[in-house]
C-alpha cells in the first residue's frame, strides 16, 4: 500500500514537472539536436491570414539553396502542406519551389512566430513575437563575437537568451 502511494506521488510529480516549461524550454527539448543548416541565409515569420485563411508567410532567402549571391522576397500562401502557393518579388527569377515548400513546411512544423538563420549558420527563433528571441551559435566564435554586443543567459546546450 505505501509502496504503491509512493509510486503514484513519483508518476504526478513527474508529469507535472514538464508543466511548468516555458515555451522556449519545451522547443529547446523538442529540437535542441535539429539540424538548422537547410535554413542558411534564410529569415522567415508568420504575416496573419488572407481572407482566404491562408496562412501567409514572408520568406527571404536565396533563389536556390546554398545560392546566397542574391536573396529574394517570397510571400507563400499556405492553405495546408500540399497547398502552398509561392510569390517571389521579382517576376522573372527562377527559384526551388521544392526547396521553398520543404523550408516552409518545416518552419509550420516548429510552430513559431519567426526563424532566422544567417550564411554562417546561427540562428535566431522567436518562439512568439513579443517574447525575448533564442539564439543557437555557430560556434564559440561567433558567440565571442555577439558576447561584445550583448550578455547572454545560457539556457541548455547552445542555446541562449539575450540578457536584459
Amino acid at each position: 500500500m505505501l509502496k504503491n502511494n509512493i509510486l503514484s506521488i513519483f508518476i504526478i510529480l513527474s508529469t507535472c514537472s514538464c508543466c511548468g516549461q516555458s515555451k522556449e524550454e519545451a522547443f529547446i527539448a523538442q529540437y535542441e539536436f535539429e539540424d538548422l543548416s537547410q535554413f542558411k541565409g534564410t529569415h522567415m515569420f508568420h504575416r496573419g491570414k488572407n481572407k482566404e485563411g491562408e496562412v501567409l508567410i514572408a520568406f527571404f532567402a536565396p533563389s536556390m539553396q546554398n545560392k546566397f549571391d542574391k536573396i529574394y522576397f517570397f510571400n507563400v500562401f499556405v492553405k495546408d502542406s500540399d497547398n502552398i502557393k509561392i510569390v517571389c518579388n521579382k517576376d522573372d527569377t527562377y527559384y526551388d519551389t521544392v526547396y521553398i515548400v520543404r523550408l516552409v513546411n518545416r518552419f509550420i512544423d516548429y510552430k513559431i512566430s519567426a526563424l532566422e538563420v544567417d550564411t554562417v549558420g546561427n540562428v535566431k527563433i522567436d518562439i512568439e513575437l513579443e517574447d525575448r528571441a533564442l539564439f543557437k551559435f555557430a560556434n564559440e566564435n561567433e558567440k565571442l563575437k555577439r558576447s561584445k554586443e550583448m550578455k547572454w543567459f545560457k539556457i541548455k546546450g547552445n542555446w541562449y537568451k539575450p540578457k536584459h
